[in-house]
């Protein structure tokens, strides 16, 4: 339509000029030629896509148009569509007025940006767990897969598994620290305490009961042998220092002393001790020594050895009270001596209630090791009083240091001690008992057993069971006081 116009404008234009051009001609004669100014007048305006166009007057009437030039385009840069999510976006430059666009660039995709919205359940250190996110631009929801965590494991830090014990090694590793997690890995001997005790120094020092030195006349022989009779160490002196591990048995055996100086056999330097002196007796009577007195109630025994006594000495046996805490439930000593007239009277009620039956059809003599331990007399009046009393507890021959370990406990004769399944010394009673006095003690050894364990005591007239061997011993951390 534009262009129809201005065909009919430019015509009528051309008319016009043709007009004018007649009219000139008829008043031109003679005068000086015009010369044209126009006044020009936008007809039509040119724009970035479309020529304009332009007429001009004359004052004297005279015409004229022109055409004006296409504008340039004027930009503006846009994004549109914007990318979102899941769709590309474009970002022009495009002109305000007719829409041109140019430097067309594609927006990728921005993709869900997703956030936590809940943990549906969470993952642990090897399995994975599931979650509920929203993605901050589309709100839209999607779950997810949790990773499993991973153990976390401290290789700096040991958690024991087993506690080491005078009879058994123990056991350590690392441990995962997360909550409910078992796993474990590095798994590490521990040492037993027989083994992995630090070494002290004993001071070995020879003297008269009297506390004098020995006469020089002479210089004795001082041998240091473990239990098992191998030599540790050995010195002519009167004095002599040895360092050994601090929870092991050893010996001392003195030689070349003077004339009418008789030791004992062999002595034990009790483990744990500083300082052991031993006093030369001026009679075949046995050593004193201030290492005596080594338990006290709450004490936890070491593993004491000693001789049974048997009818025949040909059956006679070394034990210790450790090897009898892996066969019964606990342990009761009773020390006495064969002229001890407190001690001879019990000793019927004595027997008496270790040839009974508990309340649960428990034999005492089964569950509990019952150990009479000599004070004085030798292995021959020991024996003869077992034949002529018709004894059947077990009869420990006097030995010199385990009856010495209980001295302080043992303050008159006779006196009872109880020690349980742990090896801890739990209690003592000074004087005759009768029957019912020993079983109730019996049974208090049984218990804490059963306690110990965290079982309920079977009832033996009811069901048959299975004799347990007793935990070992544990001297480096006891559960119960």
């Amino acid at each position: 339509m534009r262009t129809k116009i201005l065909g009919k404008i430019i015509l009528s234009v051309a008319l016009a000029l043709a007009a004018g051009s007649f009219a000139l001609a008829g008043c031109g004669g003679g005068q000086s030629a015009h010369e044209h100014s126009y006044v020009w007048t936008t007809v039509s305006a040119a724009d970035c896509k479309h020529e304009g166009l332009a007429t001009g007057k004359c004052s004297c009437g005279d015409t004229k148009t022109k055409i004006l030039s296409k504008t340039d385009h004027v930009y503006k840069l846009v994004e549109n569509p914007a990318a979102t999510c899941l769709s590309d976006g474009k970002r022009m430059q495009k002109c305000l007025y007719c829409g041109a666009e140019k430097d067309v660039v594609t927006l990728p995709r921005t993709g869900h940006k997703w956030k936590d919205v809940a943990v549906l359940y969470d993952a642990d250190c090897q399995n994975p767990g599931r979650k509920l996110c929203e993605c901050e631009y589309c709100r839209d929801k999607q779950e997810f897969e949790i990773e499993p965590k991973g153990h976390d494991i401290d290789e700096n830090s040991w958690d024991i598994d087993k506690e080491p014990t005078f009879f058994e090694d123990g056991l350590k590793s690392h441990h995962c620290k997360r909550e409910g997690c078992g796993y474990r890995t590095g798994e590490t001997k521990i040492d037993s305490l027989h083994y992995s005790q630090p070494e002290v120094t004993y001071n070995i020092k020879l003297l008269k009961t009297n506390g004098d030195s020995l006469p020089r006349t002479s210089t004795p022989t001082i041998t240091v042998r473990d239990k098992d009779g191998l030599q540790k160490g050995a010195a002519d002196a009167f004095e002599y220092a040895i360092t050994l591990p601090s929870d092991q048995i050893f010996y001392v055996e003195v030689s070349g002393l003077p004339e009418g100086y008789i030791p004992q056999e062999s002595y034990p330097l009790i483990p744990g001790e500083s300082d052991a002196v031993i006093k030369i007796p001026a009679a075949p009577i046995e050593f004193v020594t201030e290492t005596h007195g080594r338990y006290a109630i709450g004490s936890v025994i070491i593993d004491d050895p000693f001789t049974v006594v048997e009818e025949s000495s040909a059956n006679d046996y070394k034990t210790s009270l450790g090897a009898l805490l892996k066969e019964y439930k606990g342990i009761f000593i009773n020390m006495y001596f064969n002229s001890c007239g407190a001690c001879n009277y019990e000793l019927p009620a004595f027997v008496s209630a270790y040839n009974s039956v508990s309340a649960y059809g428990e034999k005492y003599s089964d569950e509990i090791a019952v150990v009479m331990i000599n004070c004085t007399d030798s292995t021959d009046a020991i024996r003869t009083k077992k034949i002529t009393e018709h004894i059947p507890m077990t009869m420990a021959a006097h030995d010199r240091w385990l009856s010495a370990h209980f001295e302080n406990i043992a303050k008159a004769y006779p006196t009872s001690i109880w020690i349980d399944c742990e090896g801890v010394i739990v209690g003592s009673v000074t004087g005759a008992m009768g029957q019912n006095s020993f079983t109730g003690y019996f049974d208090l050894l049984l218990d804490r057993y059963y306690k110990i364990n965290g079982a309920e005591r079977p009832n033996k007239t009811e069901q048959s069971t299975v004799k347990t061997a007793c935990p070992a011993l544990l001297p480096a951390k006891r559960r119960y006081a």
